[in-house]
This record gives structure tokens, sequence and C-alpha cells, in this order.
């Protein structure tokens, strides 16, 4: 083969490296930091996804991280951390961020009915924000639902 042949070939093949989505090892390094524990990724290939706030595609994945919860009444609990991992799509893969959609903490007692109403009422104009201004009345109607698990 001579260097001829080759270049139509690299022309063709450098636009599609450029664009190639992050690796799975790529994203559980990115996520890796001081205090993790695990971190695990859906399953499934990372998506490019539009995101109009930022008028640009990225790479986005779901991925669970582990850490300790920093609790220091409870210092085996941990947080099980749910989010997407984003990467900039285009010439340049590099990370941008990890969006967190939510934490579960694990080795902490349930509060109890009385401790849940007394921490919404503590907090529920902050919660609500100008939703609150709808509210008619106080919160003596409250109530959690009887069962576990709910």
């Amino acid at each position: 083969m001579n260097v001829r042949s080759l270049l139509p070939t690299l022309l063709l093949t450098l636009p599609l490296v450029a664009l190639a989505q992050p690796s799975d090892q790529q994203i559980i390094k990115d996520l890796t930091k001081p205090g993790v524990t695990k971190v695990e990724l859906s399953p499934g290939p990372t998506k490019k996804e539009w995101h109009s706030a930022h008028a640009q595609y990225m790479w986005d994945r779901v991925a669970y991280v582990w850490r300790n919860a920093g609790v220091a009444e409870y210092p085996n609990a941990t947080v099980k951390i749910t989010g997407i991992a984003r990467y900039h799509y285009g010439a340049s893969t590099s990370f941008r961020e990890f969006k967190v959609a939510e934490n579960e903490y694990f080795g902490l007692p349930a509060p109890s009915k009385d401790e849940m109403i007394g921490m919404i009422r503590e907090r529920y104009l902050d919660f609500l924000d100008w939703r609150a201004n709808d509210m008619v009345g106080d919160l003596h109607y409250l109530r959690i639902p009887e069962g576990e698990g709910v």
C-alpha cells in the first residue's frame, strides 16, 4: 500500500475518532475522586443527547457513585449518588460534569413519623418557595400514611 491510497481512508476515519464517545473505563476514572468507594455505570451505551440549555450535543451516561455519608454519629453510613456523567461532544470528549439526580443513604436509622412531620413543618416554605403563598391555613391536616416504606 502506498501513502496515496491511505490518505482517503485516514480522512474518512479521523472525524469518527474525534466524535467517539468516552469509554466506560474513562467515565469510571473521571468519577473516582477521593472518598469514592465504588462506581457503577448503567447498562447500555453512552448516549448522545441534545442539551438546549447549552445549545449543544453531549455524551450522557447514568452512573452510580458510592461514598461515605460523612455523618459523624454513623461512621459506617454510606450514600449512593445517582447522576449523569456528561462529556463534551465533538473534537474533545472531555469530562464536563456529574449532574446529581438523587442521593440514597444507607446505614442511617429511619426517622419517626413525628420527626418527619417536624422536618416538613420546619422546611416547607423553603421547599415550596413561591407556591407556599397558594396554601390556605396551617399544615395541621398533614399526615404520614401508616405502614412501612411509605
